[in-house]
């Protein structure tokens, strides 16, 4: 308890003292963390080479996130729930079930199905997020998912704090 502590006490006396330097550099060390999950298998269980994530596919999705990330940071709470981004694990993943207008349909459907997942291994002392992404996400729809499941987490460690 007194770890969970200190770590959130050394989060909120550095709030707003990141400078753009560093931010670059947080951001960096979040995309140095992204993996990609080819779902584009044929019936012979063999890499369907039309539809599989390119390393130019792979590219643009960096550079969406890295963009997306900068612009939103501190709409993200990057800096205020820094562990919780230490150790963040996004999996981008082309799996055909998924794709953006099989998303929209579903969302209409079953009210909210969105295709990212995200889990959680490990104690508060050791946690890792993991979030799964579609490779062709729309830039809203990211934010949006990574700001309502993400505040979750957020909202364990706050309620931490107000407890001691």
């Amino acid at each position: 308890m007194n770890s969970i502590c200190s770590r959130l006490e050394e989060d909120q006396i550095t709030h707003n003292l990141t400078s753009e330097n560093r931010k670059r550099q947080i951001i960096a060390e979040v995309l140095s963390r992204v993996r990609f999950r080819n779902h584009s298998y044929d019936e012979t269980m063999e890499i369907d080479e039309e539809d599989e994530i390119t390393p130019l596919d792979q590219l643009i999705a960096l550079r969406r996130i890295s963009l997306l990330f900068t612009d939103y940071f501190d709409k993200m709470d990057i800096e205020v729930h820094g562990r919780t981004w230490e150790k963040l694990i996004i999996v981008l993943n082309n799996d055909p079930n998924n794709n953006f207008n099989m998303r929209k349909k579903r969302r209409r459907k079953l009210g909210g199905e969105s295709g990212f997942k995200f889990s959680v291994r490990g104690d508060d002392n050791d946690r890792t997020v993991t979030a799964t992404v579609p490779i062709d996400f729309v830039d809203e729809e990211l934010l949006e998912e990574f700001e309502r499941n993400l505040d979750d987490l957020y909202v364990v460690d706050e309620d931490v704090l107000n407890f001691i």
